[in-house]
């Protein structure tokens, strides 16, 4: 039976249909990579980018733009925006080709967290800019044009409308109830039992009116409105948390093509909740999706998160530490 839902945080409408997994579908996406491209990305390739601007991993008498390195950052060589209209960046996850989120260790995603933030602490420092985004395409299917893990920042001089329309409907929130929209959604997502992870510090869950199929959310349990000022603990968890749903979502899914995309308060904005959204592309958008606004998802977030908790508690214990 198909349920419509509506999701405050997006101000968008869903419709959660489990039915529609069950149509018969004879088109797929598929890319095979030429196992002879040269990956840009990789150790030793470094002169295929642009001069880097922020390395880990590397001592301090060491030149810059040569291995060892872990974590690397420096301009999109073909930026989406440039000069005054914003700055656009790549940040290299690891040094690995082939190892995505779910293949890190959680000290690797804290290592490119801590770095991630070093760079927004900079960006959001130029008064030009209004608003910094970091966004990570894994697969082909979600836009990634190279398979080398890797994410992109980029800082405008407006604020995004997704960013807009979310601090609207926080600022809604309070204003009726006094307290945090975000902070309020993971109460809810307790009580209805979609969570899938979690501790102390970080926690992550399936929207009430997830727009994908087995869409998640991933937060600090503190009420911070910016990721430039999450602690080196909370980072720590956060990238605990996501790792992990990460590997649970490989598990039950196939590894599939996802966004993962990081929301975060203006400098201006003192009263947010900085949060990441992880949306697996397992179908594109159709043509009632564009026309209406409305999404419709065949997995339903109860349903999902249940399955993502089966996958997180049969996990080796050294994934999950």
């Amino acid at each position: 039976m198909s349920r419509l839902r509506h999701d405050p945080l997006h101000d968008t409408w869903v419709i959660i249909a489990p039915d529609r997994e069950r149509r018969p579908q004879d088109v797929r996406l598929q890319v095979v990579p030429d196992p002879g491209a040269l990956c840009p990305f990789c150790p030793g390739n470094e002169r295929e980018t642009p001069p880097e601007i922020l390395a880990t991993g590397r001592a301090a008498d060491q030149p810059p733009d040569r291995p060892p390195w872990r974590v690397r950052v420096f301009p999109n060589r073909y930026p989406a925006v440039t000069g005054e209209e914003g700055r656009h960046e790549v940040i290299v996850l690891g040094a690995a080709h082939g190892r995505g989120l779910a293949a890190l260790s959680p000290g690797e995603i804290a290592e490119a967290l801590a770095a991630l933030q070093q760079r927004f602490t900079a960006l959001e420092g130029d008064p030009a800019l209004a608003s910094v985004l970091f966004f990570l395409n894994a697969g082909a299917g979600a836009g990634a044009s190279l398979t080398h893990p890797h994410g992109q920042i980029l800082a405008t001089g407006v604020v995004p409308v997704v960013l807009r329309t979310e601090l609207a409907a926080a600022g809604r929130w309070r204003a009726e109830t006094g307290r945090c929209l975000l902070c309020d959604l993971a109460v809810d997502a307790e009580r209805d039992r979609r969570i899938v992870l979690g501790d102390d510090l970080a926690v992550a869950w399936a929207p009430r009116a997830s727009r994908f199929a087995w869409e998640l959310l991933v937060a600090p349990r503190g009420h911070q409105a910016r990721f430039a000022g999450a602690r080196a603990d909370e980072l720590g968890a956060v990238a605990r948390t996501l790792g992990g749903v990460c590997r649970a979502l490989r598990a039950v899914a196939g590894d599939p093509p996802y966004n993962l995309v990081l929301h975060t308060a203006p400098v201006a904005v003192e009263d947010f909740h900085w949060h990441l959204e992880l949306l697996p592309r397992l179908a594109p958008l159709a043509g009632f999706e564009t026309g209406t606004g409305f999404h419709i998802n065949p997995v339903g977030p109860e349903t999902a998160a249940e399955a993502l908790r089966r996958a997180v508690a049969a996990a080796a214990p050294e994934e999950t530490s």
